[in-house]
């Protein structure tokens, strides 16, 4: 769709031997203003609520190790509309090692679903529950 740059995807492989999953940190970040307020009151609200690092939780562009998808993706089944913010959070509390690598985040081409304001108020009321859930699971 255009967000992302190729080259920044081979700056993050070279961490891929040290890291269970590298994660890009969009930057900068081209979102409307509501999505940016959105965003980080996502990632401080996940690393406030289960005291973990800063990390662009919600982000599709990573990398992750295939031992992740056998060890962690099953457990993912709260978080639909955040499934990155789920994933990461709990390979980080199963003690896989995670690297944030900042890349550039460009508007989008073709407009995504997620940025309808008609919808936020549901998006957020879901990833809290989700958040929450998670939360209960004593992680």
């Amino acid at each position: 769709s255009g967000k992302h740059r190729a080259i920044d995807f081979w700056r993050m492989i070279q961490y891929a031997s040290k890291y269970d999953i590298i994660t890009g940190f969009r930057y900068p970040r081209k979102d409307p203003f509501i999505r940016q307020i959105i965003s980080f009151l996502q990632i401080f609200l996940i690393s406030v609520l289960y005291r973990l690092p800063i990390h662009d939780y919600n982000t599709g562009f990573k990398i992750v190790n295939r031992k992740i998808i056998k060890n962690v993706l099953s457990d993912c089944k709260y978080m639909k509309q955040s499934f990155s913010s789920e994933l990461l959070i709990r390979a980080i509390k199963k003690g896989y090692k995670v690297k944030s690598i900042p890349v550039l985040f460009k508007n989008r081409k073709v407009k995504g679903t997620g940025t309808s304001y008609s919808i936020l108020p549901e998006m957020i009321r879901r990833s809290w529950n989700g958040y929450y859930s998670v939360l209960k699971e004593n992680l």
